[in-house]
């Protein structure tokens, strides 16, 4: 009964370091204000099933970790969805009127996360 229990306790560690080991944080910085949420998509190629991700907006910075990333390289889509109906409005031209960013980014051996600033075109200072 003791071998068992130790061999469970044993699986059960190897199990939460290599789910931990597949994370991939993303800190997502500029964020203008706390309305809606922070969403975050994943896709290593236009073929693939993307994976997503999403945190309360907050005020300057959120950090959100997506689990199981396996891909070498892949795409990073984040935008601030601020009125919460899960896609990113535009105006009349067709530039987006929330925050966005997108990356393609090409993790170095051992990264488990990166840095983005979102964008927002009615933004002045950002011109």
């Amino acid at each position: 009964m003791i071998m068992k229990t130790i061999w469970f306790i044993i699986a059960l560690l190897s199990l939460s370091v290599s789910a931990s080991a597949k994370g991939f944080s993303i800190s997502i910085g500029n964020i203008r204000n706390d309305n809606g949420n922070i969403l975050v998509m994943l896709q290593a190629d236009g073929q693939s099933k993307p994976v997503y991700g999403m945190a309360k907006a907050q005020k300057g910075e959120v950090t959100i970790t997506i689990e199981e990333v396996t891909w070498d390289h892949f795409t990073i889509s984040v935008f601030h969805d601020e009125n919460e109906n899960w896609q990113i409005d535009t105006d009349e031209q067709g530039k987006p009127v929330e925050g966005f960013a997108r990356e393609k980014h090409h993790p170095k051996k051992k990264e488990d996360a990166c840095k983005l600033k979102l964008f927002y075109f009615d933004n002045p200072l950002e011109r």
